[in-house]
């Protein structure tokens, strides 16, 4: 037995084809025992899927234990028989998603699973199909629920296409961006971590069955992750026939103003339809089966928009408190451009406000959202059990929604529209050659597309371009207005998932082993327009901007911006995990993992890096030398970074512990998790890496010292303007290239008590300790008194002033180094109480 044992790991670990492991399904297990207490071995266990009428068959070993590993969630119908004995059945056993139940056949006929874990150390929440349905979700938006289960809070993570859209996770205490979607196993997540769509709702109320959110010691057959693992499971078809149909309508009608509306305005227009339908059921009775579903949105929300501009006098160069001013000519084409009080707009009364040559002004900005989520799921059983079962899912979500349409305060000075693309397929095929050997295969394909762009406008802003060639009108800041025009342009991401999992169970005596690999593809393209690309002027006064003197200027270097990158990188893994039943009353949890990612790779060999941030130039790729002769080079480099993450080993520990009666239980565990450096991790600092996106900015007090006026708002056309910018004014996003790993500890102890049927009462303990969590630092900051010694304690040091400025920076070379490096290191510690409540009727 043991060879056999050992013969599958080691197969599992030379293949190349290394494991997933994220579970879609849940485990029965309990003891047979006779009217004494004495095991009964050999009893057979029949385990029948009342939904779809599918069986398992499995028997009990010398200890009465049985064991059936890797079920579909739903509902059951469990007997026991043994030639001598009356059979026992259990019936309306509901399994659900990664949950340990314990059917034990000591117990009377009819006894509901246990309300308490007393198998697993796993910290986890199932969110079932019955709390789906019945509890209050405000927009049908599945992230809601996610909200109520211990530990789980919103993240204040900015929403975009780049970061994300809708409500983030934070699970006890990680990023918004450290979690992990799944869908029937694959990956549903897109490039910021997070699932939502452009409408900013994570839909699937009428097609998701059940999910899980996994927030602490999971499974060594999970792969590593910082964040939760949220894993959710659809609905698929039965025997009968059955479906719905539904339309929900929310509107304004009974809303109340808002205390900023009354102020801005009045009430914001408001008009929500959702609507869609399912339907399911059986292809070949018993054997194949349909499921098929559409969710529809369509939203129509009025967002009460303010925005602070120059009032009728300042448009006249009179300001409070200074000698009237005449409005340069260069700047009135763009002080024409905010929009003046009465068009479409109010005034807000800002009582106690000192006149500063501004006015607020407020508006009511139209925001439609759509969003059209599908689903499609074919399931079939085989005849021959060694074939098992295998289903199949299609998914789609295109959503789309504008942050601001005029009549907006700015309109299309500012206006930006969102949308996205999802597709996923998943293939799952289990097969069982033995009542204590399953195989599982996972394979999974996904696609995702978030889009940020710019609202097609009636309005021309060529002809008031900062930059040749670009159509859209550059950033323009004035203390105190509110920013107006594109600092940057229309972003378009593009990601393409491809996964391949193998899991082989095994249940030998008193132990459950698990083992297997998987292995991930990610492609990734990036267009888009980096900072900079349509140029971004900074005024520090309103007087200055009416006399078009403006105190910084930034631009992307003509010639000199490739936005269309394309890159590829490769997660391998491998696991093993032992749950083993040292007695009826304590299971041991024990588990290893090895994960492994590659370092990126950039199809046209676009790869750069800065080895240390005191580098005076680029380390580039032998092809990159070729596109940019010009470009200081100090060597040749064949990757972005260093991979530090071929070492990276995760031990999994934990032990449940149910003594007596098992309605009380102690559960613990120990892990440690790796923060791995993935392009949604790092693509911002590799798409504007010089040289290939050369940003650069120069102050006034710079340009002056070299006897240069900084001009508005044609700078970059000035010959010895753009000889400062690439003299030194170059801005540069780079990734560290000595890499360390970025890990996590993470610990829990869990108390639970059953106090009645259907009610127990928990308290649990989750701790974590983050070692070189990645961030993003400015090292090229001024060079300070007697550098480059260290500073003296208790001793103030003052930034001598260089001309220009970035001579006296401790890089030269560079104005400002974005540097992102795995540095930041984080402790979390929390405590949960609930109360728990079963719900068994209506």
């Amino acid at each position: 037995m043991s060879r056999r044992i050992v013969l599958c790991i080691a197969i599992l670990i030379s293949s190349s084809v290394m494991a997933l492991g994220q579970l879609t399904t849940g485990t029965m297990t309990g003891y047979v025992r006779d009217q004494s207490g004495a095991a009964i071995a050999g009893a057979t266990v029949t385990l029948k899927n009342t939904d779809t009428g599918i069986s398992r068959t499995t028997q009990t070993n010398e200890t009465g234990k049985y064991e059936a590993l890797s079920l579909p969630a739903g509902n059951y119908e469990v007997s026991a028989g043994l030639s001598g004995f009356q059979t026992a059945v259990h019936t309306g056993i509901s399994l659900a998603l990664g949950q340990n139940a314990v059917v034990d056949f000591t117990l009377q006929i009819g006894r509901e699973i246990a309300q308490i874990e007393t198998t697993t150390a796993t910290v986890a929440n199932i969110v079932d199909e019955k709390k789906v349905t019945d509890l209050p979700l405000n927009g049908r938006d599945l992230t809601q629920l996610s909200f109520l289960q211990p530990g789980v809070i919103k993240s204040p993570a900015g929403a975009g296409a780049f970061s994300g859209l809708g409500d983030k996770l934070s699970v006890a205490g990680s990023r918004g961006n450290q979690n992990i979607y799944l869908l029937d196993g694959v990956s549903n997540s897109d490039l910021s971590g997070n699932a939502q769509s452009a409408s900013g709702q994570l839909a699937g109320a009428e097609t998701i069955k059940e999910f899980q959110i996994i927030t602490n010691n999971y499974s060594a057959e999970y792969r590593s992750q910082a964040g939760a693992i949220v894993s959710a499971v659809t609905k698929s078809g039965t025997n009968t026939f059955h479906g719905s149909l539904y339309e929900f309508l929310r509107n304004d009608a009974l809303d109340a103003a808002k205390w900023e509306e009354n102020k801005g305005g009045g009430k914001s227009p408001f008009k929500r339809n959702q609507f869609g339908g399912s339907i399911g059921g059986p292809i070949i009775k018993d054997r194949t089966f349909f499921f098929a579903s559409y969710e529809g949105l369509r939203q129509s929300q009025g967002v009460n928009t303010q925005a602070r501009v120059p009032d009728m006098a300042a448009r006249n160069g009179i300001l409070p408190g200074v000698t009237p001013i005449t409005v340069s000519s260069a700047v009135r084409p763009y002080l024409d451009l905010y929009p003046v009080p009465g068009a479409g707009n109010r005034i807000v009364s800002e009582p106690g406000r000192r006149p500063d040559g501004t006015v607020l002004l407020a508006a009511i900005a139209k925001v439609p959202t759509n969003d059209d989520f599908g689903l499609g799921r074919i399931d079939h059983n085989f005849s021959n059990e060694k074939l098992g079962t295998i289903a199949g899912t299609y998914n789609y979500d295109n959503g789309a929604s504008s942050s601001e349409t005029p009549p907006g305060v700015l309109g299309d000075l500012l206006a930006q529209g969102f949308s996205s693309r999802k597709h996923v397929i998943s293939v799952n095929q289990t097969s069982i050659f033995s009542p204590t050997l399953l195989n599982e295969i996972k394979v999974g394909y996904s696609f995702t597309n978030p889009v940020q762009d710019i609202p097609l406008t009636s309005r021309d802003f060529g002809s008031l371009a900062f930059r040749p060639g670009r159509t859209l009108l550059g950033q323009i800041q004035v203390s105190p207005l509110d920013d107006i025009g594109y600092r940057t342009g229309a972003s378009d991401y593009q990601q393409k998932l491809w996964s391949f999992m193998d899991g082989l169970s095994v249940t030998r005596g008193a132990h459950s082993f698990r083992m297997g690999g998987n292995f991930e593809r990610y492609w990734y393209q990036q267009i888009s327009c980096s900072r900079g690309c349509n140029g971004r002027y900074q005024f520090s006064n309103l007087a200055q901007f009416l006399q078009a003197q403006p105190q910084l200027f930034e631009v992307q270097l003509p010639g000199a911006e490739n936005p269309d990158r394309h890159m590829a990188q490769m997660m391998f893994g491998s696991y093993f995990q032992d749950n083993w039943s040292v007695r009826p009353s304590l299971t041991l949890n024990l588990g290893i993992r090895h994960e492994f990612v590659t370092v990126p790779t950039e199809e046209n060999g676009l790869i750069a890096a800065m080895k240390t941030p005191f580098d005076a130039g680029m380390y580039l790729s032998k092809q990159a030398q070729k596109l940019y002769p010009t470009f200081p080079t100090l060597g040749t480099v064949d990757g972005f970074y260093t991979n530090a993450t071929l070492k990276s080993f995760s031990p999994r520990f934990g032990f449940a512990f149910a003594p007596g009666d098992k309605k009380t239980s102690v559960r613990a565990g120990f892990g440690i998790f790796y923060e791995h450096p993935m392009l949604y991790n790092l693509r911002t600092n590799i798409q504007e890496m010089p040289p290939f996106a050369q940003i650069g900015s120069i102050l006034a007090a710079d340009a002056a010292a070299a006897r240069i006026q900084l001009t508005f708002p044609r700078a970059i056309e000035n010959p010895a303007l753009a000889n400062l910018l690439t003299g030194g004014g170059l801005t540069a996003r780079v990734v560290e290239y000595q890499q360390k790993p970025a890990y996590i500890y993470r610990w829990s102890l869990t108390l639970q008590r059953e106090l009645a049927p259907g009610w127990a009462v928990i308290a649990g303990y989750t701790g974590s300790r983050a070692l070189h969590l990645w961030q993003q630092s400015e090292p090229n900051v001024n060079r300070w008194i007697g550098w480059p010694n260290n500073v003296p304690t208790e001793q103030k040091v003052f930034p001598l002033r260089t001309s220009p400025l970035y001579a006296g920076r401790i890089n030269p070379t560079f104005s400002e180094i974005r540097y992102q490096s795995p540095n930041a290191n984080s402790y979390h510690n929390d405590l949960a109480l609930g109360l728990q409540k079963r719900l068994s009727q209506g």
